[in-house]
C-alpha cells in the first residue's frame, strides 16, 4: 500500500494522544496496541522517507600494470 505524509503524520498524532483509533482518507482504522502502531509508523516512514542509495566501489592497484 502507498503510504503518504498525510497517513503518517495523522498515526503519529494518534499514537502522541495514546488513541488506537485513526481515520485517514476516509477509512477509520483500529489498532490493537500501540506496538503495532509503532512498527506500522516505520514501515511508513521507511516508504514516505526512503533512504538514499549509495553506490561504493573498492579500488585495488599494485605496483605497475
Amino acid at each position: 500500500m502507498a503510504f503518504t505524509k498525510a497517513d503518517l503524520d495523522a498515526l503519529k498524532a494518534a499514537r502522541a494522544q495514546g488513541v488506537l483509533r485513526v481515520r485517514f482518507e476516509g477509512r477509520e482504522v483500529i489498532y490493537r496496541s500501540d506496538a503495532e502502531m509503532k512498527a506500522l509508523q516505520r514501515e511508513m516512514e521507511a516508504e514516505v522517507n526512503p533512504r538514499p542509495r549509495f553506490k561504493t566501489a573498492l579500488v585495488l592497484s599494485r605496483r605497475g600494470w
